[in-house]
């Protein structure tokens, strides 16, 4: 049998709708959150809860970022226990998180430097219209043009 493709997720309000809709698609799922409950979630769903994002990074070849802002982000990136500083990196990420567009530039840079893609894909809408599989998606990577995206 096939081994799920692998992806990792931060688990949130909007990462958690989005990790249980990557497991029901057969995706294996990697999580890591501050908050327990969540963690004990994402395992009831057949996940696997990570204690760090490098952790995170260890089990899969492409990472989700549902972050608050750019600041979170770059801590979950680069920090202390970050994606980048574990002994694997990601192919790609995919940041769902709203950032500043100079930050988010610096960091597909940094990333690029590392030979990890970077996507940023922004979701609009609420966490209860991602439960519905109603977010609104654009996505973007440094030189190229945002792609609206529609779901279904």
């Amino acid at each position: 049998m096939n081994e799920a493709p692998k992806t990792a997720e931060t688990i949130g309000l909007v990462g958690s709708t989005l990790a249980q809709r990557l497991l029901e698609s057969g995706f294996g799922v990697a999580g890591c959150d501050l908050d327990p409950a969540r963690m004990r979630q994402l395992e009831d769903w057949g996940g696997r809860a990570a204690v760090t994002p490098a952790e995170v990074a260890a089990h899969a070849d492409r990472v989700v970022l549902s972050l608050m802002d750019s600041e979170v982000v770059r801590q979950v990136v680069e920090g202390p226990e970050g994606l980048l500083q574990g002994p694997h990196l990601p192919r790609a990420i995919l940041d769902t998180s709203t950032g500043d567009p100079d930050q988010t530039t610096a960091l597909a840079a940094l990333l690029a430097a590392r030979g990890v893609a970077y996507l940023d894909t922004p979701l609009s809408g609420s966490s209860a219209g991602s439960r519905q599989r109603c977010p609104g998606q654009a996505g973007g990577q440094p030189g190229g043009r945002p792609q609206p995206r529609r779901p279904g």
